[in-house]
């Protein structure tokens, strides 16, 4: 039998025909990944790009929210703050005027000399009605007066101290003027009526001497006497009255201190009611007058001499003369 036909069989490749195209098949395998990963690039680069606008938002929004919360969680401790300690709030009070009180022994004093004040008054106001009666008009006319306007006034002023708490009598700037009016007036009255009124010459024409001066006589120079201590009682009452005027002036200049609260974050938390346009004044430092600078001087050193032949002589340099620094001037 017949055989069949061998196919031709091809000759066999080399060896450098091979690893040639084991490295052209690597070749476009490495390509085919770089550009796919060329394209993962550029998809992920225009996610991006569509996601970014949108993230920028929400970011926006995420940190408005978290400020619109802080500041409500600030209002809600402030709030919970001040009501914790709304009892305990210092509250700003105006500047109230101090009022003065007398010590005990002063409110005696003074007592003393109002009720001694009414009974002399009333004395010199019967003695007068009585001679005018008797005798003239001129001891009522020259006494009564201020006899009378001192007595409504110690009256006055027995009942505020009796009355009023901490022994406290009418303002001490009233008392001034009144018991300054009143002790002045009372020395008017015993000039003119020691003038006038104890001459015995004025009398000579009108009574028999014997009966007026038996008589009358006691009854003016009582007058007199009366007026004499109502001087010396008001003029006492007019120094305590200063002295307290000067105690309650000194009370109502003094400075008020406030003290103030701190909020939960440090913040200084004023009182309802203070004042807005009141603010703090920090004291300005002061400074000596301006002095002028002392200048230095630096001291003065003589040129070195320069070396001279043995031959010549040595010469000899006079010091210099420096003048007072008033003068600031060197003088070689």
């Amino acid at each position: 039998m017949s055989q069949p036909p061998v196919p031709p069989t091809q000759p066999p490749l080399q060896q450098g025909e091979l690893q040639g195209d084991l490295q052209h098949h690597e070749q476009h395998q490495q390509h085919e990944q770089q550009q796919e990963q060329q394209q993962e690039q550029q998809q992920q680069y225009q996610q991006y790009q569509q996601y970014q606008p949108q993230q920028q938002q929400q970011q926006q929004q995420q940190q408005q929210q978290h400020h619109h919360h802080q500041h409500q969680q600030y209002q809600q401790q402030m709030q919970q703050y001040l009501q914790s300690n709304q009892q305990q709030q210092p509250q700003f009070q105006p500047m109230m005027q101090v009022v003065h009180v007398s010590p005990k022994g002063m409110w005696s004093s003074k007592m003393t000399l109002r009720v001694l004040s009414i009974i002399f008054c009333l004395v010199i106001i019967g003695l007068a009605a009585n001679l005018a009666v008797m005798w003239d008009a001129l001891p009522l006319v020259e006494f009564c007066p201020p006899a009378g306007i001192a007595f409504i006034w110690n009256l006055s002023e027995t009942i505020c101290l009796c009355v009023r708490r901490g022994h406290r009598g009418i303002h001490p700037g009233a008392c001034v003027g009144m018991d300054l009016v009143l002790w002045l007036g009372y020395i008017a009255s015993i000039i003119s009526f020691s003038l006038i009124g104890l001459d015995g010459s004025y009398y000579y024409s009108y009574y028999d001497y014997d009966y007026y001066t038996g008589s009358a006589i006691s009854s003016y120079r009582a007058v007199f006497a009366f007026g004499i201590l109502e001087v010396l009682i008001h003029f006492t009452l007019f120094v305590i009255a200063c002295y307290e005027t000067h105690v309650r002036n000194r009370n109502t200049n003094a400075q008020q201190v406030i003290y103030v609260q701190a909020g939960p974050n440090g913040n200084i938390v004023y009182p309802p009611n203070f004042p807005a346009g009141q603010t703090y004044q920090q004291p300005q430092p002061t400074y000596a007058p301006a002095q002028q600078p002392m200048q230095q001087y630096q001291p003065y050193t003589a040129p070195r001499q320069s070396h001279v032949a043995s031959s010549e002589a040595p010469t000899t340099t006079s010091p210099p003369l420096v003048s007072s620094p008033q003068n600031q001037t060197v003088v070689q």
